[in-house]
């Protein structure tokens, strides 16, 4: 005869509720659930994909992270530094990335404050890291590996506003503050910390201006486009600028610049010695440190108006790579920002006229450099769909395909030729603790931007050396809890069974959704406090299914009464074992 015991049926009954209520959509409208529109991790992916790997560090992430084409996460590089910008797989499985102390540590307060440059191999082992900031100098937005070993980086530096006045800048244009210029600086690695600066180009060393005729750089930039007018765009301020991106040609020895500030990207010479590199003659195109090319807005060198304007403060100009369609033509995306045309973004694809021995063909005077239009444009089919004022960039696949970042908006499409979307991806990384699960909604931060930006994705195919013979199974995605099993340990350092992953919106105004992990059955409750450790409200109470479970809470009391305005604590209690996180309810 079977004995049935009635707390089991109890256990068994409170159990299912669980399931019920957190997760619901699943047992009770799957149907509808099916309906709904995907809001992160992969939206859509149609035939004419490239099989590969997608890349990319969360803005407000520690994380970097490695999915799989259907989102699955199958490899995570932490550190110990919030990410500045790009990260970049290396061939042998290590990554190289850009971190921040973050804004504030120095004079440089602006957009894409970098500081700091590591690498961490495989495993999670930082391996080598290099810092520049300061009040003097500080690395910002981009860096580039190069072939041996070396790393270009770009910084902002100071100067005053006597040495700003000094170089013919417009007096009224300086603040008491200075100006940044910048500067391309090459790293030679040394130990696992620091490095030695083997070689460096300034923008100060090729400035030319026509607004004092008393200093001994006046000139006409008409008649000297090789050099920048250190007046040009003086209203942007001190960060007038603006550099984003940085890219290297090994075989022309060349280096490309994304100038934000001045809606160009420029090329310059890399043969050089540093002392070439300061001066207007010397390398293997003999004009020293001064631009080899310039393209985007011939306004800049008085050479057109801004009809003629193409490029609106883009980013990530490089080179396309070796064996790919389009290769060594310049790939960049144009942001479009204050484009006179409208809100939108495009990618551009161009081929400067090239002499046989990588020196360009130079305009006759008053004449904007070629080509006269890019030789391949993406818009959306409705073009202000896709538009990003900042971060972001595009990169070409080996079928030919393109990947484009929209980086406010932490999404990634690839492209066909003809301009199809055939697969889009949107990051659910909010930060490390805070992961939109699916069909829930991203935080708006305004400005055109939402909380899951991503300077810029990647695709890499199972060949890729950096992937070669590595263990790539694929977990959960991203959204349904793939970074929980690591969360959270007790103070023996054994992994806790319960996680809270996270609580969503935070602030909220209507309901909060919090998303916890449980990796056996067990008994537990959860409720919420106010700051004086006074139950609120209890949420649940009895036996949690195994895996990542959600409910919500709207705010109110046990009595269902609504609550002040004010800091509240979600808490899940497992016999001794308690686990917090703070939520802020605004009415």
């Amino acid at each position: 005869m079977t004995v049935i015991n009635l707390h089991d049926i109890r256990s068994l009954a409170i159990a299912w509720m669980w399931c019920a209520v957190l997760a619901g959509p699943a047992l009770y409208a799957g149907t509808a659930t099916a309906q709904l529109e995907r809001t992160v991790g992969v939206i859509h992916s149609d035939a004419g994909t490239f099989d590969g790997y997608t890349f990319f560090a969360p803005r407000s992430s520690y994380q970097t992270f490695l999915v799989d084409m259907e989102g699955r996460l199958v490899h995570t590089w932490p550190s110990d530094y919030l990410i500045a910008n790009p990260a970049y797989l290396m061939d042998d499985g290590s990554i190289l990335r850009t971190a921040t102390f973050g804004r504030g540590f120095s004079r440089f307060n602006a957009g894409g404050v970098g500081a700091r440059v590591e690498r961490i191999d495989w495993d999670g082992n930082l391996v080598w890291a290099y810092e520049l900031a300061g009040d003097e100098a500080q690395l910002h937005h981009d860096i580039e590996p190069l072939p041996n070993g070396n790393v270009l980086m770009m910084a902002w530096v100071y100067k005053t506003r006597e040495e700003a006045i000094e170089a013919g800048r417009d007096s009224l244009r300086i603040t008491e503050d200075g100006v940044w210029p910048e500067t391309i600086i090459e790293v030679r690695p040394t130990g696992s910390f620091g490095g030695e600066i083997v070689w460096q180009w300034n923008v100060w060393d090729h400035m030319i201006q026509d607004f004092d005729p008393t200093r001994a750089n006046y000139g006409d930039v008409a008649a000297h486009p090789e050099l920048i007018d250190v007046n040009f765009q003086a209203e942007r301020g001190k960060d007038w600028i603006h550099f984003n991106s940085v890219a290297y040609h090994p075989e022309l020895d060349q280096i490309v610049l994304s100038n934000r500030g001045f809606s160009e990207v420029w090329i310059v010479d890399h043969s050089t010695s540093t002392q070439e590199a300061a001066g207007h003659t010397g390398g293997r195109y003999g004009r020293g440190g001064d631009l080899l090319y310039r393209w985007g807005n011939p306004a800049a060198y008085r050479a057109g108006t801004e009809t003629d304007q193409v490029l609106f403060g883009q980013h990530h100009v490089h080179w396309v790579g070796p064996d790919l369609v389009g290769e060594d033509r310049l790939l960049v995306f144009n942001n479009g920002f204050q484009r006179p045309a409208g809100a939108f973004s495009s990618v551009e694809e161009l081929e400067p006229p090239i002499n046989p021995d990588g020196s360009y063909v130079w305009p006759v005077p008053s004449a904007a450099f070629g080509p006269a239009a890019p030789v391949w444009t993406y818009t959306a089919p409705v073009p202000t769909d896709l538009y990003t004022a900042i971060l972001s960039g595009a990169e070409r696949l080996p079928n030919g395909n393109t990947f484009v970042t929209d980086g406010a908006h932490g999404t990634v499409l690839e492209i066909t030729p003809d301009g199809d979307e055939v697969w889009r991806y949107i990051s659910p990384v909010v930060s490390d603790t805070v992961i939109v699960p699916q069909y829930g909604e991203i935080p708006d931060e305004g400005f055109n931007r939402d909380a899951n930006t991503v300077f810029r994705f990647y695709r890499f195919g199972p060949d890729h050396p950096g992937l070669a013979g590595r263990d790539l199974t694929p977990g959960l995605t991203i959204e349904d809890g793939a970074l929980t099993t690591a969360v959270d340990e007790t103070p023996g350092g054994m992994p806790r069974s319960l996680s809270v992953d996270a609580v969503y919106p935070n602030p909220f105004q209507s309901t909060t959704t919090i998303t916890f992990t449980s990796r056996h059955a067990e008994q537990a409750r959860l409720y919420v406090t106010d700051v004086l450790g006074r139950v609120v409200r209890t949420l649940a109470d009895g036996i949690t299914p195994v895996g990542q479970s959600r409910l919500t809470w709207d705010g109110t009391d046990g009595e269902g009464r609504p609550v002040a305005s004010g800091l509240y604590v979600i808490a899940v209690e497992s016999g001794s074992d308690r686990i917090s996180r703070t939520v802020t309810f605004v009415r």
